[in-house]
């Protein structure tokens, strides 16, 4: 296991789930921003994990977030999980 990239995979991992939980911090926010700013930022760290560790690292944050996603009540039904994720895979 390479310590580096679980590290630096981590590090994206919390910035993702920081911004997913910039909607439940500021429910004032507009949705039309909410979805083009903080998709972006999530967006962004799943491209960098790819680009920077390899596909198994971004794989695991496009996993993850959406589950997070759904225990923050952002995803209304257990199913969209699996949606998700693979539409971000």
């Amino acid at each position: 296991m390479n310590i580096k990239a679980l590290t630096g995979t981590a590090m994206l991992l919390a910035i993702a789930l920081v911004a997913q939980s910039l909607r439940l911090l500021f429910p004032f926010i507009p949705p039309q921003v909410s979805v083009f700013v903080i998709g972006s930022v999530v967006s962004a760290t799943y491209v960098l994990a790819t680009w920077r560790f390899g596909v198994k690292y971004g794989l695991l944050l496009a996993w993850i977030t959406p589950i997070v996603a759904y225990l923050q009540g952002m995803l209304p039904i257990a199913p969209l999980i699996l949606i998700t994720g693979l539409g971000t895979s």
